[in-house]
C-alpha cells in the first residue's frame, strides 16, 4: 500500500480515531514546519506556530471532510495561524498586556502580577532584558532591536522568544497565575511532534 493510500485512510478514521490523527500529524510535520518556516523567518515562531497548528487540527479534525486530501487542509489551518502570527507580531503589545491578558484589569492579583512581571524581567540575563523591554514596552521592531544591540535580526527575535518564555516560567514557579503555559523547550534540527492543546477557535 502506497503512503499516499495509507495517508487517505488514517484521514477517514481520523474524525473518530485519535491516535489514527496523531499518526497523520507526525507525516505531516516536516512539511507544516517548513511552510511555517517559509511565512516567519525564525525557526522558533515556525516551532510555535506548528504546534498551534496541530492544536487547531486536533479541535476541528470533526470540520474535515474526509473524502478530501488531508494535506492542503492541515497547511491552509498553517497558514491562516502564520497571518494571525504575523499580524500579532506587527502590533507588538505593550509587557502590560502580559499581565492583562491572564487577569482581568479590576481583579486584585491585577497589581500582585505586575510587580511579579517587573521580578521576573530584571531576573533575565541583560541582553535578554534589553530586547523584551524594546519590543515589549517601546513597540521597536526587530530590526531596528538587532541594530541597537548589535546582533542579527534572528538573534534579537531568540533573546524576546526566550525572554517571555522565562517571564511566563517565573510566574508559574511562583503560583501567580497556573493557567499560564510557557512554551515548550523545542530541539532546533528537528521539526517539533504534535501535541494536543486546548484551543478556542480554528
Amino acid at each position: 500500500m502506497s503512503t499516499a493510500e495509507t495517508n487517505a485512510a488514517l484521514a477517514r478514521r481520523a474524525c473518530s480515531d485519535r491516535a489514527a490523527l496523531s499518526q497523520l500529524l507526525v507525516r505531516h510535520q516536516s512539511v507544516v514546519f517548513q511552510a511555517c518556516f517559509r511565512w516567519l523567518q525564525h525557526r522558533q515562531d515556525a516551532e510555535d506556530v506548528t504546534q498551534e497548528t496541530f492544536a487547531r487540527a486536533a479541535k476541528y479534525i470533526d470540520r474535515f471532510d474526509p473524502d478530501k486530501p488531508f494535506g492542503p487542509w492541515l497547511l491552509s489551518i498553517a497558514t491562516n495561524r502564520c497571518r494571525t502570527w504575523l499580524s500579532k507580531q506587527s502590533r507588538q503589545p505593550a509587557m502590560s498586556a502580559l499581565a492583562d491578558a491572564n487577569c482581568p484589569v479590576g481583579q486584585p492579583d491585577t497589581v500582585l502580577l505586575r510587580e511579579e512581571l517587573h521580578l521576573a524581567l530584571r531576573q533575565l540575563p541583560v541582553k535578554q532584558r534589553e530586547a523584551f523591554e524594546l519590543f515589549h514596552e517601546h513597540g521597536i521592531g526587530y530590526d531596528e532591536i538587532a541594530r541597537r544591540l548589535r546582533c542579527p535580526t534572528g538573534t534579537a527575535k531568540t533573546w524576546v522568544h526566550r525572554a517571555r518564555r522565562a517571564m511566563m516560567q517565573h510566574l508559574r514557579n511562583r503560583d501567580v497565575t497556573p493557567a499560564i503555559r510557557p512554551d515548550e523547550p523545542v530541539t532546533p534540527a528537528v521539526a517539533p511532534t504534535p501535541s494536543f492543546v486546548s484551543e478556542t477557535q480554528p
